[in-house]
């Protein structure tokens, strides 16, 4: 069968997994909703119960980006260059941001690369999981050669502080 032979790169067993982009839900995700949708009042609307769930899975997710930002902070150079994602900017802070990858550029290169300003910008702007560092880094390392590196510390830097305030 053409699922079994070489020039497919997903075997049998890794598509009982589901889709690679897909996260399963778990039995704690379910039981933790299901716990919720108990606690509600039996008077409320589903409209009003979704409502409510989603404004406590909004509530754990601030929670949960305001303790990676305090932990971020105390990253050490090998942590942000090999496993760390850049923390999601907020829309009022992407002015501050971008005047500092502005800057950063004219420094190191000499002049201001519009193009390449608005490719980081845009980097900063990803998923969590497109976020990370070491994507940036690859990236920037064609570019800015051995600066690249400072370039994502100090990028990182700036960012976990812009988040922090």
């Amino acid at each position: 069968p053409p699922h079994l032979d070489g020039n497919h790169k997903r075997s049998i067993d890794s598509m009982e997994d589901g889709p690679p982009s897909k996260r399963l839900a778990t039995i704690e995700d379910i039981n933790s909703r299901k716990k919720r949708l108990d606690v509600i009042d039996q008077s409320q609307s589903l409209a009003q119960i979704r409502a409510a769930n989603e404004a406590a899975d909004k509530a754990a997710a601030e929670k949960a980006a305001k303790e990676y930002i305090k932990e971020a902070s105390t990253f050490s150079k090998e942590r942000i260059l090999s496993n760390a994602h850049f923390p999601l900017l907020q829309d009022i802070q992407l002015p501050d941001i971008r005047k500092f990858v502005k800057e950063q550029i004219v420094e190191y290169l000499g002049e201001e690369e519009a193009t390449l300003i608005d490719f980081v910008m845009n980097y900063l702007k990803k998923g969590e999981n497109e976020r990370m560092t070491t994507g940036l880094l690859e990236e920037m390392k064609m570019v800015l050669e051995e600066d690249g590196e400072m370039f994502v510390l100090d990028l990182f830097s700036k960012v976990v502080k812009a988040c922090a305030s």
